[in-house]
């Protein structure tokens, strides 16, 4: 698959409330933490095919769309 196209198939999957790739577990009583799903099919397919490189970018831009949009997954463009 080329490279643009596969781009642009990862940000619409970020961008997809329904794409759920971190989960929240309890680490104590009174906090929580994000981790990453590591029985997320996708990533797991991602990972055979293309390598841990490419799905750390993933990731790091999930946590990044996460971070700095909280009311969702949605991008939204500032220019």
């Amino acid at each position: 698959m080329c490279m643009s196209k596969l781009t642009t198939q990862w940000e619409k999957q970020l961008q997809d409330p329904a794409f759920v790739l971190m989960k929240t577990v309890q680490v104590r009583d009174d906090k929580w933490k994000c981790n990453i799903d590591e029985k997320n099919d996708i990533m797991n397919k991602l990972h055979n095919e293309m390598g841990p490189a490419v799905v750390k970018t993933v990731t790091d831009t999930h946590k990044e769309i996460l971070e700095h949009n909280r009311s969702g997954m949605c991008v939204v463009n500032l220019a």
